[in-house]
C-alpha cells in the first residue's frame, strides 16, 4: 500500500471516529450539517486536510452536508479567533490546526490560544529534521549541541525559529 493510500485510509478512519464523537448524543444518527474551518487560503495543507475530511465524511454518509470555510491570515490565528468567538458550544463545527498555528500564536502574541479549544482527533503528523552537508564536521545532534554551547560561533540555520514563525525559510 502506498504512502498516499495509507494516509487516506488513516484520514477516513479518523474521520469516522471524529464523526462518532460529534454524533455521540444522537447515537448512530448522521449529522445534517458540519462546518470545517481551514484557517488558511485554499490549496494549502489545512485546506487539503479539511477537504479530505469533507469527502470522507460525506462519502461514508456520516454527515449529509460538510462546508469547508477558509479563513486565511496570521498563521491560522485569525481563523482560530473566529472559530472561538463564533462556534463556541456548537457541536457542528471543527477547526483544522497544526504546528504552524502554535508558532503563530506565540509570534503574533495572539489573545486567542489553543487552550480555548478542545482537540478531538489527530489526523496528520509533522516531522522535524536536522540535516547538515555530508562533509560537515557535525555528525550527530551531540556535535551540534556542543558547537552551539561551547563553539564560540553560531551555526547557520534554515528553518524553524519561533520568533519568525515555524515556516521560516
Amino acid at each position: 500500500m502506498s504512502h498516499a493510500m495509507r494516509s487516506t485510509a488513516r484520514l477516513v478512519a479518523a474521520a469516522t471516529l471524529l464523526a462518532t464523537a460529534l454524533a455521540a448524543p444522537q447515537a448512530a444518527q448522521a449529522l445534517d450539517e458540519l462546518k470545517i474551518i481551514a484557517p488558511a487560503a485554499p490549496g494549502g495543507g489545512w485546506d487539503q486536510t479539511a477537504r479530505s475530511l469533507q469527502e470522507a465524511l460525506q462519502s461514508a454518509g456520516i454527515v449529509k452536508t460538510v462546508q469547508v470555510e477558509n479563513v486565511a491570515g496570521a498563521g491560522g490565528t485569525i481563523g482560530l479567533a473566529q472559530f472561538v468567538s463564533n462556534e463556541a458550544g456548537q457541536g457542528d463545527a471543527l477547526l483544522v490546526s497544526g504546528l504552524v498555528m502554535v508558532g503563530a500564536i506565540l509570534t503574533n502574541k495572539s489573545p486567542v490560544t489553543l487552550a480555548q479549544v478542545t482537540p478531538i482527533a489527530r489526523l496528520t503528523g509533522e516531522y522535524e529534521v536536522i540535516v547538515v552537508p555530508a562533509a560537515s564536521p557535525l555528525q550527530d545532534l551531540g556535535d551540534l549541541v556542543l558547537r552551539e554551547r561551547f563553539g564560540g560561533e553560531e551555526v547557520e540555520r534554515l528553518g524553524t525559529r519561533l520568533e519568525r514563525g515555524v515556516d521560516d525559510r
